[in-house]
């Protein structure tokens, strides 16, 4: 009596049976078309080993037309765990696209799809840092080549992906931070609703990290709230200009004390900024507009001991210290002293700055010899 048996002629047996990479293709290819979902992923696989065979040869463009076919095979695959394969398979895209001079943005976009499969074997964390690295990269080449609008772009897309990795490593915090600052910066024109957000979620993450170390983390928060200060200065928030300023000059003159030459030019700049806030909000702020005035001048003409090339800053805060004087009908012989050395050894400079007519209106209403 017979004995019946059924034996499955697998992808396993036939990786045994034929060893040449396109002949198994071709094979597994055939095969696919009468049992799909049998043998698809092993065409896959297949495609895949014959990409990697190509990347070692160093045909790298070779390479990529095979993963590209193995990604087009994948995504018809319907198994529990298709989305890790279509994973590797498009991080392997990318990795080897980076290796292809003149085709690194390709990567990008595998990359973002990697994040949004439910891979669950390290890929989409491996892919993640790697997006990570080239949005930095990218970013930090657009603001160099003052690209606003690209660098806005990565910068955003940055941001979000840091948010990601910050939920399950806080180490990506600073990084964090840093991307949305930056964001600040680029929207001084344009945008600044969405620059001031971001200048306020990188000063919340910076008074985080200063509160355990200060003396790495006081220096950024001091720059987020100068971004912040000046972008709601120009879009008419005064309230929140001036206490986002001050605590920014607060934080720098401390910082100033310790490192005058590294930090006296950015307590020089929230200054400045603080000035035209305050000039701005009216009578209220006259006494602090003298003093800040004051010490602006001060300090510009203290960098310039150890800066020559910085006669624009003495020129503004000259200007200012005038201004905020005759404003407030006080210390006028000190503002006539003022206008007079701006229309002589600053005259260049306020020209470049285009102060030059606000200086004449201030010289022909302050008395030639006030009493």
């Amino acid at each position: 009596m017979a004995i019946e048996i059924e034996v499955r002629f697998g992808p396993s047996m036939i990786l045994g049976l034929v060893t040449d990479p396109e002949q198994r293709i071709e094979l597994f290819r055939t095969l696919t078309d009468v049992r799909p979902q049998h043998y698809r992923t092993a065409l896959a696989e297949a495609i895949m080993e014959l990409a990697d065979r190509l990347e070692r040869g160093g045909d790298l463009d070779g390479a990529v037309r095979r993963i590209d076919e193995a990604i087009e095979v994948s995504r018809r695959v319907v198994r529990r765990d298709a989305g890790t394969i279509l994973a590797r398979m498009l991080f392997q895209r990318a990795r080897v696209t980076l290796r292809i001079i003149g085709r690194h943005e390709e990567a990008l976009p595998f990359l973002r799809e990697v994040g949004m499969l439910p891979a669950d074997d390290g890929t989409v964390e491996a892919a993640l840092r790697l997006r990570l690295k080239l949005l930095d990269a990218y970013s930090q080449g657009a603001l160099m080549e003052r690209n606003r609008d690209e660098a806005v772009g990565y910068l955003a897309e940055y941001a979000e992906a840091l948010r990601a990795a910050a939920e399950r490593d806080p180490s990506h915090l600073p990084d964090l931070a840093m991307a949305l600052n930056n964001i600040a910066g680029q929207c001084m024109e344009h945008d600044r609703e969405e620059g001031r957000a971001a200048a306020r979620e990188a000063i919340a993450i910076r008074r985080r990290l200063a509160a355990d170390d200060p003396e790495e983390y006081l220096p950024v928060l001091a720059a987020a709230l100068h971004n912040l200060g000046h972008l709601s200065s120009r879009s008419g928030d005064l309230e929140t200009a001036r206490s986002s300023l001050a605590e920014a000059v607060e934080i720098r003159r401390s910082l100033a004390r310790i490192d005058f030459a590294r930090f006296a030019s950015p307590l020089l700049r929230s200054l400045s900024n603080l000035v035209v806030a305050l000039a701005s909000s009216g009578p209220p702020a006259v006494d602090e507009l003298l003093s800040i005035t004051t010490e602006a001048r001060e300090l510009s003409e203290a960098i310039l001991s150890i800066a020559p090339d910085t006669t624009h800053d003495v020129a503004f805060c000259l200007f200012w210290f005038a201004r905020a004087r005759a404003f407030a009908a006080s210390d006028l012989p000190a503002a006539r002293t003022a206008v007079d050395t701006l229309l002589t050894t600053y005259r260049p400079d306020i020209e470049r700055l285009g102060l030059l007519e606000p200086t004449k209106l201030l010289d022909e209403h302050l008395p030639t010899h006030p009493s």
